[in-house]
């Protein structure tokens, strides 16, 4: 008699215990790249740089769910002006893997997608002066590489100043150029006509 109860209490016991890790197995596999990247801005925001590495590979990681493909690109020189802002962690991390071949890889002043909507790291990528993101030197490239991250040390911090179309900027230019052109042309022609 015995037998048949302990029998009975295992199996409840192990369908109670294969039921809550369906349960967690289903709830972390139903995480989003976009809640998954809104973690890593949210963990980076709270860490020191020197923490950054640790808090990105470990909020990026498949165990907790969805995994987001994406790169960081972590300051080695901190200072004192992070202050736990979320759009300058979000400025550092490009939601793609690049590895520093990739990088090589990109042709001179391309644009990098950061997870800051609307910004982007201007890569400047010359013979002469080699590789920089926003003139920022990376000194310890593929500092951590696995199928979906890969992390870069970078000189110091990278300042988010500018939108990433630059053509906004350039066109605002020539418009007024050519709208001044058009109104001075159209006087002008209204003075030689009246003559």
């Amino acid at each position: 008699m015995g037998f048949g109860i302990t029998s009975s209490s295992s199996v409840i016991g192990l369908l109670l215990l294969s039921t809550i890790t369906l349960a967690l197995a289903v709830d972390v596999s139903s995480r989003s790249a976009e809640d998954t990247a809104q973690e890593i801005i949210s963990s980076l925001a709270h860490a020191k740089y020197q923490e950054w590495s640790a808090a990105f590979i470990s909020t990026n990681d498949k165990i907790r769910g969805g995994v987001l493909p994406a790169t960081l690109f972590v300051p080695a020189a901190a200072t004192d002006e992070y202050n736990g802002d979320r759009r300058v962690a979000a400025y550092r991390v490009v939601p793609e893997k690049m590895v520093f071949s990739d990088l090589l890889a990109k042709t001179n002043q391309s644009r990098i997608r950061t997870l800051l909507g609307g910004f982007s790291i201007l890569l400047y990528n010359t013979s002469k002066g080699g590789l920089t993101l926003d003139g920022v030197s990376i000194t310890e490239p593929d500092m951590y590489v696995d199928s979906f991250k890969a992390i870069h040390r970078i000189a110091h911090p990278l300042h988010f100043t500018t939108p990433e179309d630059p053509k906004v900027k350039s066109e605002v230019p020539v418009l007024a150029f050519v709208l001044v052109t058009v109104v001075v042309c159209t006087i002008s022609w209204i003075c030689i006509t009246r003559r």
